[in-house]
């Protein structure tokens, strides 16, 4: 079965959020933890930073709640912002037909 040139170009633009969800980068720090997580826009670690004062601070086990913490909220920007994506996505996808 053929594509409809509407289908193509709904196939495209699900390709090009798929891509840009991936490059997108969402950073969290929590306050006072001397953490922060970096996910990509499909909620993939991409990186943890642990600052040197915290691991040489009074309290050094708030880091591993602290990355916990960072994460969930980096994740929670994610979320949010692929599901803005996809919602832009549909609405000029059902506009079309």
């Amino acid at each position: 079965m053929a594509l409809t040139p509407e289908r193509a170009e709904l196939r495209h633009r699900l390709s090009e959020l798929e891509t840009g969800l991936g490059t997108a980068r969402f950073t969290e720090r929590p306050a006072d933890s001397g953490v922060s997580a970096v996910v990509d826009g499909k909620g993939r670690l991409i990186e943890v930073r642990i600052e040197d004062a915290a691991l040489r601070g009074a309290h050094p086990e708030r880091i591993g709640p602290g990355i916990v913490t960072a994460l969930a909220a980096a994740r929670a920007k994610a979320s949010t912002e692929a599901a803005a994506r996809m919602a832009e996505l549909t609405e000029t996808a059902g506009g079309e037909r």
